[in-house]
């Protein structure tokens, strides 16, 4: 999705679920919108460090620190560095 906000030449993609062969926007958001991205599963944690602008998540004190620092550590690790939006119960 980012690439198609951002790039000018047609984009295409080939995943597991999805696949796209040169699309393009006539259109591109001027700013490009965040990606926000909520999940606590283990496999979450990679996904969100390497796409999401903003981890979501919730839960008590000690478990929001725990994940926040799991996600945190992820998106280091690759070079990135997100914002976050927390509920804490």
């Amino acid at each position: 999705m980012r690439q198609l906000w951002t790039s000018e030449a047609p984009v295409s993609f080939a995943g597991d679920h999805v696949r796209i062969e040169g699309a393009a926007l006539n259109n591109r958001p001027d700013p490009v919108p965040p990606v926000f991205f909520g999940g606590s599963s283990g496999p979450a944690g990679p996904v969100a460090a390497k796409y999401a602008d903003v981890y979501l998540t919730w839960g008590n004190r000690a478990a929001v620190g725990e994940k926040l620092d799991w996600i945190r550590g992820l998106a280091s690790n690759i070079g990135r560095e997100l914002q976050y939006g927390l509920r804490i119960t």
